[in-house]
């Protein structure tokens, strides 16, 4: 045996011989469990956990060396799309707990197979692993994340290491852009050798990362490199100062014979090649931590503001990354109301990363992996597992359901919507999903349903805090900006992009490419928001689910046609049925919710920082009354306001009296 004491580095010829878990034990373990939880299992769900089993076989196995695959096949991504409802993310944690259970009883003088499992949420994390280490009997798998910090030899210890979405990212983010931080080896590694299996649950929402700044932007940066930054830093301080020169005439270096009215224009189309950039941006991480130190509150207020130099601190640096992506690929400019900004984009995939599993339950509408071509390799669905017949999918059509419009007129389509559906939903467990900048506003709502619970696009997938209502409102949709679709392309085919979706002549074809991927993105969000409701399980062999109703407002147009289609062919056999609502018809008053609540929940969304309460107040629709109640309730500790906004880091304080008093909440 070589030696396995560098965090498990061999030569590049040492093939591994790790021991994968059999599909059919597996599947058989997994029966047990499921059953176990009070689920329903059929023959159907057993193949699709024997499915599951030979996709993570085949990652060990592969990845190790074990198995001779096709050229290129053990960096390759595997796809699998088991339904929601279907014991995905419960299988991967049986799975670990096997092969923990498995590395025990294996002697010294072999390899042990060695998991890292990617989640979205802190939460999910430490739960995931609590479930791991009860399955397998001993303390095998540790969650390490922000509120969880641990030095690396207390992660190589575990045969298991959960992470988050986030931090499986930034080492991505880092180990493409070459920064020489070796969190990713870290993640891959542990005092057995390497990670053979990584299982990604649910879909990367941030694969692609896409970087912008305007000519502002790299001004106001410029404004703090001071003396002794400049001297410190001086070749990449000038680097940087000929990138804003540059960015400043940027109409002069658009190429004439693009469409001259098209407000998406390439500006180049291949990473900076000159050798003093790749030698000064070793010096940008450092560059980073430095700028970040600096006391911007103080330069700009002369006083302490840690809501202001946060706000710069993270404007700076996000100036400084784009400034970095922007030298590493092709760039292009937008311009809106007369401001022009600069975008890039990256694809966090290194070209040495072993393939890993991920668990998608919406892989057919997500374009990226179809974007990927042969770096990613689709399992076939396994069909008959779900049945969604005893789910009504209610559907009313309107035109603005995008974030401007609901936002535009959300007092009036909230009381509006609520109206039309308190006596439909009386007694019910329902579920509203809406835009972010309607979610507090929702919660000042006192529907007669049993529970009411709102939470906003983009914060729900992969989530079951609510696989126990049987009601669902999606109340308008989760549209991307116009440059999402761009940045996806460009990051997957960086020189192609700029002819292939921003070159002459190819505006009919980038707008059918731009709505296809924006249609399945929507699509993907839709149905990940109605499987979080009860109708997420499968109560009997034929994979029914129990009775739900959803409510959607979907465009009038083919969007609305083609999300509606989707939906169809993801949960077979859903009732489609109309919804006799209009969004901008007239309402009677809805009943308000009392100010604790809301406020509480507004609090949660807030960036650190402070705000005024008359602000909080205007935001929320509170009166006077209201304001006055809030301000007896923050003088005693123990309300239940005071109390759980003290454990979220908020905390309440009042200046002056009289008309010049004022009243903040502050968030740590």
């Amino acid at each position: 045996m070589a030696d396995k004491s560098s965090k498990g580095s061999r030569s590049t010829m040492t093939v591994y011989n790790p021991a994968p878990v059999s599909p059919v034990s597996f599947a058989e373990a997994m029966r047990a469990h499921w059953e176990n939880l009070g689920n329903v299992s059929s023959d159907k769900l057993m193949e699709l956990w024997r499915s599951m089993g030979s996709a993570f076989s085949r990652a060990i196995l592969v990845g190790s060396g074990r198995m001779k695959g096709k050229p290129g096949e053990e960096h390759q991504w595997q796809v699998l799309q088991p339904p929601t409802g279907t014991g995905k993310t419960q299988g991967a944690c049986v799975y670990a707990a096997i092969v923990a259970k498995v590395n025990r009883e294996l002697g010294d003088e072999y390899d042990k197979t060695g998991i890292l499992f990617v989640t979205r949420l802190i939460e999910e994390a430490d739960k995931l692993a609590e479930i791991i280490n009860d399955l397998a009997g001993f303390d095998c798998a540790i969650a390490r994340h922000s509120e969880n910090r641990m030095p690396v030899s207390e992660m190589t210890e575990h045969d298991v290491l959960v992470i988050t979405h986030q931090a499986y990212a930034n080492a991505l983010e880092d180990a493409v852009l070459r920064h020489g931080d070796d969190r990713l080896e870290d993640f891959l590694n542990w005092n057995a050798g390497p990670r053979f299996l990584t299982v990604i649950d649910e879909s990367l929402a941030n694969l692609v990362a896409s970087y912008q700044a305007t000519e502002e932007d790299f001004r106001l940066v410029s404004s703090y490199f001071d003396r002794e930054i400049t001297r410190e830093f001086q070749p990449l301080v000038k680097h940087f100062g000929k990138m804003a020169s540059a960015l400043e005439r940027t109409e002069d270096l658009l190429d004439e014979e693009q469409a001259p009215k098209s407000r998406t224009r390439c500006l180049w189309a291949g990473p900076n090649r000159q050798l003093e950039w790749h030698i000064h941006r070793l010096s940008l991480p450092a560059l980073r931590r430095r700028m970040a130190r600096i006391r911007y509150d103080r330069l700009i207020k002369g006083g302490d503001d840690a809501s202001l130099r946060m706000s710069v601190a993270s404007r700076v640096d996000r100036t400084l990354k784009a400034y970095e992506a922007f030298n590493l690929g092709a760039a292009y400019r937008t311009e809106l109301a007369g401001t022009a900004t600069i975008h890039a984009s990256r694809l966090l995939l290194p070209d040495n990363l072993k393939g890993p599993v991920i668990l998608d339950a919406t892989a057919e509408q997500e374009p990226l992996w179809e974007l990927l071509g042969e770096r990613v390799r689709i399992a076939k669905k396994v069909e008959g597992a779900r049945n969604y017949r005893n789910v009504r999918l209610h559907v009313a059509r309107a035109s603005a359901v995008g974030k401007s419009g609901m936002t535009q007129h959300a007092d009036e389509r909230l009381t509006r919507m609520l109206d039309n559906l308190s006596d439909t939903l009386e007694g019910r467990r329902v579920f509203l999903c809406l835009h972010k900048q309607l979610e507090s506003h929702a919660t000042t709502f006192a529907p007669p349903f049993e529970a009411y619970s709102v939470d906003h696009w983009g914060n729900v997938d992969g989530r079951n805090d609510w696989q126990d209502f049987d009601a669902a409102i999606l109340f308008g949709l989760f549209y991307r900006p116009d440059t999402w679709a761009i940045d996806m392309m460009q990051a997957v085919h960086q020189v192609a992009t700029a002819g292939e979706l921003l070159g002459i002549g190819a505006h009919q074809n980038r707008n059918r490419i731009k709505r296809t991927l924006n249609n399945r993105q929507i699509a993907a969000s839709v149905i990940q928001a109605i499987n979080r409701i009860r109708c997420r399980r499968v109560v009997d062999g034929d994979g029914n689910c129990a009775e739900a109703d959803v409510y959607i407002v979907l465009p009038r147009n083919k969007l609305g046609n083609d999300v509606l289609a989707r939906i169809e062919s993801e949960m077979p056999g859903i009732q489609v049925m109309p919804w006799d609502f209009d969004l901008d018809g007239e309402a009677r008053e809805v009943r308000k919710a009392h100010y604790v609540d809301p406020v509480i929940n507004f609090m949660k969304n807030q960036p650190p920082g402070e705000i005024e309460l008359t602000a909080i107040c205007k935001r929320l629709m509170l009166g006077k009354s209201a304001k006055k109640d809030m301000q007896k309730d923050f003088k005693e500790p123990n309300s239940r306001l005071s109390s759980q906004l003290a454990q979220m880091g908020v905390f309440y304080h009042s200046t002056g009296r009289g008309r010049g008093a004022r009243s903040y909440l502050f968030k740590r």
